[in-house]
């Protein structure tokens, strides 16, 4: 269950709001968990896998949207749209799935974008069916984390597109 904590929102509204926020993101300590695996959890069950390291190889994308919620619920400007992403490289595995998460955040109106990390049909169809909703949503994979500078921006297009309104002319995304 999602903690009742939420965290400051950062409004930028100046080159010089961004500055400060870039350089506050790249002083940021990254943690490497490459060496985790990931995906979800048949590995563990067939006994290939230290179960004592399975609380790292967890997926709880339903918490993850139980908190990117409370984090639009509390944004300080209120917004037409409200567009959570959800990213994860296995279906969730924790407790009860995504589609109770998934549905409270749909019923206070918030859109839910997937994306999915490798090409795997099956994880991607997983996300259509379990994760992603609303107005506009899409799931979209990359492949290779050398093209994640490519792959956001085509992701911010599709939002920026999905927000726009009925009337305006549509562009095909490649």
């Amino acid at each position: 269950m999602a903690s009742s904590t939420c965290w400051p929102w950062t409004v930028i509204g100046s080159a010089e709001d961004a500055a400060r926020v870039s350089q506050a993101l790249a002083s940021v300590t990254l943690i490497d968990r490459t060496h985790y695996g990931g995906g979800d959890m048949e590995q563990d069950r067939d006994g290939d896998a230290d179960p004592a390291a399975m609380h790292d190889r967890l997926t709880d994308m339903s918490e993850a949207i139980a908190i990117a919620s409370l984090l639009l619920t509390s944004s300080p400007p209120a917004t037409e749209r409200a567009v959570m992403n959800i990213c994860a490289n296995g279906t969730d595995n924790f407790a009860g799935g995504t589609e109770s998460s998934r549905d409270a955040a749909l019923a206070q109106g918030f859109t839910i974008n997937g994306l999915v990390l490798g090409q795997d049909a099956e994880l991607a169809q997983y996300f259509r069916s379990s994760v992603i909703g609303g107005p506009g949503a899409f799931a979209m994979d990359i492949s290779d984390a050398k093209d994640a500078g490519e792959f956001m921006t085509r992701k911010l297009v599709r939002d920026l597109l999905a927000s726009a309104p009925a009337d305006a002319p549509r562009f095909r995304i490649e």
